[in-house]
């Protein structure tokens, strides 16, 4: 297609939509909701492993037990926050905005009080229940609110890749701080100043809460005024809402008996495999194997700063490499399991961390590409309601939810895993043996790469959409003024 016809394209989806086009600089403001939910959530998922075995020294199966009812209450409950946010109306006729005022903040008072526990030796128990209300129960609507206000962003596949693209920059930059700063920052802020302890724990959360808080009323401000104050956005609202049907139960039927969002669920719990078995095994592997947990900060660091080169990588790579979705998701998942399994060859510190900087690289595509996923099946249920002379409204926050859902029960398998790991390799509070330092780096390797070889599975045999037919889709539904 050469630029010109392209640029008529786009001048015409514009059209077609009645919308001016949007700045970047929209959507750069307007996706940093990623930042909030990153620094409110992410110190504590990245260490919960951790702070239940080390800091609260609960038993390895007690452990597993804990994460799994966290995230088996994501798995179920997320599209139940989302459909939520779709219903939901404050008497001003607001959806979104307000939100962004009063979920973060709730939540940050949580996650403080849970480590203020930790550190102030509180009741073991009611860290693990706050843990549960703050991260499990807290993320569903924390994730549900980031996410569910994403196709109301763009009106265009131009529009869309771009807010993909900020949204990923700023998730990375969230996790750099969270997984790469908040390590040296939770040292600094120790009693001893030279490792990981509860006071440190505390004091970097209560910061990193403040901020996210800050930043999630900046969000809110942008998000109103960039489209709900808009009177074309205020009208599909109320006229959706009225055309779905008032009941949350018949949005949470329109997402869970959709067979290609179902798919891509699937796809996207076992791709994320490496995101939450690895990263929670990195704090035991820097302080039992490379016996430096400082070092961990550099690592995370040069693997973030290449996620987000990635990042703006992709929209070149989708353009002119890889043609479709398809070929683009399988080449960056073979390349991921191909890192962890080459890590079980790194026996000196050099080569592991250049392994582990490389998969942070190619792991940074899979970012991008997951929102535009979930976007797709928002598209697919747009067609197949249409196609079948059916009101074309679609649970926009319900479907983005299951986003975190599939997140949710990566989560659940990669608990168990962690800790079947951590005991089948002979891990004790307190008590490190040589048998545990030789067979960890073994399993590290193995059982995270095979987890997200099934995901490049289950691309290759039962994905089917082409990019041109998602094109054409879309075409049809845009001269029908559906969307």
């Amino acid at each position: 297609m050469g630029t010109t016809e392209k640029a008529m394209n786009e001048f015409t989806d514009q059209m077609l939509n009645n919308e001016p086009p949007r700045k970047r600089g929209f959507f750069i403001a307007a996706t940093t909701g990623e930042v909030t939910a990153g620094l409110i959530n992410n110190v504590i998922l990245s260490y919960q492993n951790y702070i239940l075995t080390q800091f609260v020294q609960l038993s390895t199966t007690v452990t597993a037990n804990i994460l799994a009812i966290m995230n088996f209450i994501q798995l179920i409950f997320c599209p139940l926050g989302g459909a939520f946010y779709d219903k939901w109306r404050f008497k001003s006729g607001a959806k979104y905005w307000p939100w962004f005022f009063i979920v973060p903040l709730s939540i940050a008072i949580i996650n403080v009080c849970m480590t203020a526990s930790v550190a102030f030796n509180g009741n073991k128990w009611l860290t693990a229940v706050l843990m549960i209300v703050g991260v499990a129960c807290g993320n569903i609507f924390l994730f549900s609110l980031v996410k569910g206000i994403f196709p109301s962003l763009s009106n265009n596949d131009q529009e869309r890749t771009i807010a993909s693209t900020w949204s990923n920059v700023w998730k990375e930059v969230s996790k750099y701080a969270a997984m790469s700063l908040a390590p040296s920052l939770m040292i600094a802020l120790s009693v001893s100043g030279t490792e990981w302890d509860p006071q440190g724990l505390f004091y970097t959360t209560l910061i990193y809460s403040i901020v996210g808080v800050l930043v999630a009323c900046f969000t809110g401000i942008v998000f109103k005024k960039g489209v709900e104050d808009k009177g074309k956005f205020a009208s599909q609202v109320k006229d959706g809402a009225k055309k779905a049907g008032a009941s949350i139960w018949g949005l949470l039927k329109q997402v869970f008996t959709n067979k290609t969002l179902l798919l891509i669920f699937a796809i996207i719990i076992f791709s994320n495999s490496r995101s939450y078995s690895t990263l929670s095994l990195h704090t035991y592997y820097y302080q039992f194997v490379w016996e430096n947990p400082a070092a961990m900060s550099t690592m995370r660091l040069w693997g973030q700063i290449a996620t987000i080169v990635a990042t703006f990588c992709v929209p070149f790579l989708k353009r002119h490499v890889f043609k479709e979705t398809k070929s683009f998701y399988m080449f960056t998942m073979t390349c991921v399991a191909a890192c962890q399994f080459l890590t079980v060859l790194a026996n000196t510190y050099i080569v592991y961390e250049i392994i582990e900087v490389v998969e942070y690289f190619v792991f940074g595509f899979k970012g991008v590409m997951d929102v535009l996923l979930f976007t797709i099946a928002v598209d697919v249920i747009r067609y197949e309601a249409f196609k079948k002379g059916e009101t074309s409204t679609v649970a926009q926050g319900a479907v983005m939810s299951l986003f975190a859902s599939a997140l949710a029960g990566s989560k659940i398998i990669c608990g168990y895993v962690v800790n079947f790991i951590l005991a089948a390799c002979g891990y004790q509070a307190g008590v490190i043996s040589e048998s545990f330092v030789d067979t960890f780096p073994i399993a590290y390797s193995i059982v995270p790469g095979c987890l997200t070889a099934i995901s490049v599975l289950l691309m290759l045999f039962f994905y089917k959409f082409k990019d041109g037919q998602l094109a054409s889709m879309r075409k049809e539904m845009h001269e029908a003024k559906l969307i």
